[in-house]
């Protein structure tokens, strides 16, 4: 399982940056896809856009 990073956005500017853990592409799509038309109906948008790359690095830093 790879963990990818994807950015959700409407026409006007990026809702939400979340990663999403997936076997494949295909699970990848179908995921973002899901989580898009989630995003549509909270946000009361007819369109949303969505860009995935993997992670391959992942890091957080306190004080």
């Amino acid at each position: 399982m790879k963990d990818y990073s994807v950015k959700f956005y409407d026409q006007d500017y990026m809702l939400l940056s979340d990663i999403i853990k997936a076997e494949s592409l295909e699970d990848l799509k179908m995921s973002a896809d899901s989580k898009a038309k989630t995003l549509m109906d909270e946000n009361g948008v007819n369109e949303i856009t969505w860009t995935a790359s993997e992670v391959v690095l992942e890091g957080k830093v306190m004080e």
